[in-house]
């Protein structure tokens, strides 16, 4: 068990959007908080401790006014706990595409991760890795879209096959033609 005010978020955790606190912490509060965190010892902090998996589960203790955490501690370094964030995130239904390409291509291009190795090491095909990668590249206005759920994933796919001056194009013309469907 370790004092809240010990623990940092990790801010490489691809996961960003975290819904159901309020209910998590009802929870936790007439339950308590079942499943621990994991953490390792923090790089540059000593003395405190950066959540590897639990940041959901942190958050709702905090809302539910709990002063400690529990958390199972590990060594690892910048590039497992990436993964272990990845692995975990992926379990979950509801993690958002976009934040699951970032976390792809955090481990591919910050630490050399071949697309096979992210493939095996999450249970996907390298097919699924390489459509998730493609969508970084996608223009502002078309990752608002995917982001707010006004555009499916396949189309967002079929837009990441163009250059940035198509998807422009493709944005406006869907914009000026189906402006009433679109709620931002």
């Amino acid at each position: 068990v370790v004092p809240l005010e010990r623990l940092r978020e990790n801010p490489k955790n691809p996961r960003k959007t975290f819904d159901g606190i309020k209910e998590l912490a009802a929870s936790i509060t007439q339950m308590g908080q079942i499943v621990p965190g994991l953490a390792r010892p923090h790089p540059t902090e000593p003395d405190t401790f950066e959540l590897v998996a639990g940041h959901r589960r942190f958050r709702a203790c905090k809302e539910a006014g709990l002063d400690s955490f529990r958390v199972v501690i590990r060594e690892m370094d910048d590039a497992t706990a990436l993964k272990v964030m990845l692995v975990e995130n992926g379990q979950r239904a509801d993690v958002p595409p976009l934040e699951e390409a970032e976390s792809y291509r955090q481990l591919r291009d910050e630490h050399g991760v071949s697309v096979a190795q992210i493939a095996s090491d999450v249970g996907r095909s390298e097919a699924h890795v390489y459509q998730r990668l493609e969508l970084p590249e996608l223009v502002p206005g078309v990752q608002d879209l995917l982001r707010a759920g006004n555009l499916q994933l396949r189309s967002a796919l079929l837009f990441a096959r163009l250059d940035e001056k198509g998807q422009f194009q493709a944005l406006k013309a869907i914009r000026s033609r189906y402006e009433y469907m679109i709620v931002e």
